[in-house]
């Protein structure tokens, strides 16, 4: 079900501070879970 998104991304950035960050705004702007199904990971770690 997941596909690894999330982690990969996290991995491939330069500044993981200012990836995790993003994610939150995105989580912030969009909800919680659409921003996990987005990125392939759960909503535990989303939070």
């Amino acid at each position: 079900m997941y596909t690894k998104k999330y982690y990969e991304y996290i991995r491939k950035c330069k500044d993981r501070y200012e990836a995790r960050l993003e994610l939150v705004l995105e989580a912030l702007a969009q909800g919680i879970t659409p921003a996990a199904r987005k990125y392939g990971t759960t909503v535990k770690t989303m939070r």
